[in-house]
Parts: C-alpha cells; sequence; structure tokens
C-alpha cells in the first residue's frame, strides 16, 4: 500500500514537473517572441530613423566681438560697441508687436509680401530627420535639419549703457530678422535613445530675411531747432526709413540634447561667419539728411553699404522625438 502510494506521488510530481516545465517553455518561447517582435519594429525604426522636432525656442543672437554688433557696424555709434544680443521666445514669437511695440507701428508688415507675412508669423520651430551612420569604428547618427527662428533688436534692447548712458541720442532702429536654417549634423554618440544624452556637430546654410526702421532722432542733436528745422526742414522728434533686406551665410553647428523617453531638452548653437546679410540703410543718408553729416550725430561716416552678423544664434527648445 504505501510503496503504491509513494509510486502514485512520483507520477504526479513527474507529471507536475513536465506540466510546470512546459508552461516555463512556452512562457520562455512567447517571451522571446515578443522580444523578436520588438527587436524587428526598433530596426525597422532605426533603418527608417527618427524625426525630432524642436519647439517653444528661446533663441539670443550673440557676437562675437564688441564691433561685430550689427548696429554698430551700421552706425558706428559708440554705445552699440559690445551692446546686448537680439532675442526671441516662440511661447510669444511676435512680442514686439504685443509688450514692446503695441502694435506693428514700425511698419515692417508694410515691406513684406503677403507670403512673408504668413511665413514670419510662424513659431520658431526646427524638424529633424536622423538615421544611423557608421563613422569609422564608432557607432554614431547623421541627420538632415530645416527650421525657422526670428530675433528682434532695438537700440534700446542692444545698447551699452557703459559705452553711452544717454539713451535719447542713440540712433532709431528697429531690426527684425527672420532665419530659415537647413543643414546636416554627426550624432557622436549614436541613435537618440530614451533617458540618453546626445552630442551632436554639423555645418549648414542661414537665409536671413531682416525688416528695419531706421531712423535718427531730434534728441541726436541736443534738440537743437536751428539744425534740426532750419537746416534740414524736419518736424517731430525723429526721421527714419523702412526697408528690407535678403542674405545668406553658412553656420557651423555645435549642441546637446538631453532625451526623456518621447520629451527633451536641446541646446543648439549656430555659429555664423562675416557673409554681408543686411542692406544698410546709414549708409546712404536718412531722408534729407546726408551721410557725409552724421558726424554731428555721434556716429561715423565710414559705414558699409551691408552688414553681417558674426556671432553665435542659441537655440533652447523643447524636443519630441518620434518614429
Amino acid at each position: 500500500m504505501l510503496s503504491s502510494l509513494c509510486q502514485l506521488l512520483r507520477q504526479v510530481l513527474a507529471f507536475l514537473i513536465c506540466l510546470i516545465s512546459v508552461m516555463i517553455g512556452l512562457a520562455s518561447a512567447q517571451q522571446q517572441e515578443e522580444r523578436q517582435q520588438q527587436n524587428q519594429q526598433a530596426q525597422s525604426g532605426s533603418l527608417g530613423g527618427i524625426y525630432r522636432l524642436s519647439f517653444f525656442e528661446f533663441d539670443v543672437l550673440t557676437f562675437r566681438e564688441g564691433k561685430d554688433h550689427v548696429l554698430y557696424q551700421m552706425t558706428g555709434f559708440r554705445g552699440f560697441d559690445g551692446g546686448s544680443g537680439a532675442r526671441n521666445l516662440s511661447v510669444d514669437w511676435n512680442y514686439e508687436k504685443m509688450l514692446l511695440m503695441g502694435g506693428d507701428i514700425d511698419g515692417h508688415e508694410k515691406v513684406e509680401s503677403e507670403v512673408e507675412q504668413i511665413l514670419h508669423s510662424l513659431p520658431p520651430f526646427s524638424i529633424e530627420y536622423i538615421v544611423p551612420f557608421q563613422l569609422g569604428f564608432a557607432e554614431s547618427a547623421f541627420s538632415l535639419m530645416g527650421g525657422y527662428t526670428q530675433t528682434y533688436l532695438t537700440d534700446q534692447s542692444g545698447k551699452n549703457p557703459q559705452k553711452e548712458n544717454n539713451s535719447a541720442i542713440y540712433p532709431l532702429i528697429r531690426l527684425r530678422s527672420h532665419y530659415y536654417i537647413f543643414g546636416g549634423s554627426v550624432y557622436l554618440t549614436g541613435m537618440p535613445e530614451p533617458r540618453s544624452t546626445d552630442i551632436f556637430f554639423g555645418i549648414g546654410l542661414m537665409r536671413v530675411e531682416s525688416t528695419l526702421r531706421a531712423g535718427i532722432r531730434k534728441t541726436a542733436l541736443l534738440g537743437d531747432p536751428v539744425i534740426w528745422e532750419n537746416t534740414y526742414g524736419l518736424r517731430g522728434e525723429a526721421v527714419s526709413e523702412l526697408s528690407a533686406s535678403q542674405g545668406t551665410t553658412f553656420f557651423q553647428r555645435a549642441g546637446l540634447a538631453v532625451n526623456g523617453e518621447n520629451y527633451g531638452f536641446s541646446l543648439d548653437f549656430l555659429f555664423t561667419g562675416e557673409a554681408e546679410v543686411i542692406d544698410n540703410p546709414f549708409a546712404g543718408g536718412l531722408g534729407p539728411i546726408p551721410q557725409v553729416d552724421f558726424d554731428a550725430f555721434y556716429m561715423s561716416t565710414d559705414v558699409p553699404e551691408r552688414v553681417h552678423l558674426r556671432g553665435v544664434l542659441m537655440r533652447a527648445a523643447i524636443t519630441y522625438t518620434f518614429h
């Protein structure tokens, strides 16, 4: 009786062991199949590349040297030597209309076509397509990027009070620049992955479209009515002109991106060169004031016809990565 019971128990135990082994095998096979499916999806996604969208940008354009400041190049006025750079915040991309100017009273849109007005109303953004790339013995990635942003700079936001603290004598300048950015980059850290950091370098081409309100204030002559009214026949507090210009420049790119699951943060630096991209209205005089008289307004008479933006355009943005 005891031996038959032991034999029955052994059979039951053997059956349970076989059942457990089968269940473990099925579970292992299912897990392996799921892993294969995930690997196939990841492989197909890697082969097809991934997209990275950047938005909610904060942009700052700074200049390499004090005399590279775009407003100093235009005027030679000491108060712009080493002045502050241009900026923009994409959550309020037309903030100069809503906050600084109380509307487009400078008339920038008067020198823009309807298509340009539509394009210039876009919020700053960029879209980047990233694919695997073998760089020597290292696994890396290559990307193509296109984007748009803009900056705004005035005589008051771009001044250097250490060089000249009398705001009343500054030339009147309202410069709005729009940047269409196209480039390619190499990701030294490989394909972007969740919870990782990417480092990238690249080159590209930037088209710059600018609208500019430029003028001279009456107070630049310390309010002298003889010169302002009798010599130049002017009325009011300032004389100004509105102009538009375009240009193209190359840039080098360097930056890093910190990734979450899908959302992340990127810090991008575009180093621009000395290509002249903006026409200088001060080079030919303003209204009835000839260019040879600019010395009387604390400005140099030796100013170029066009100016460059040699400096660094920093772009800080939220990113969203997807297949």
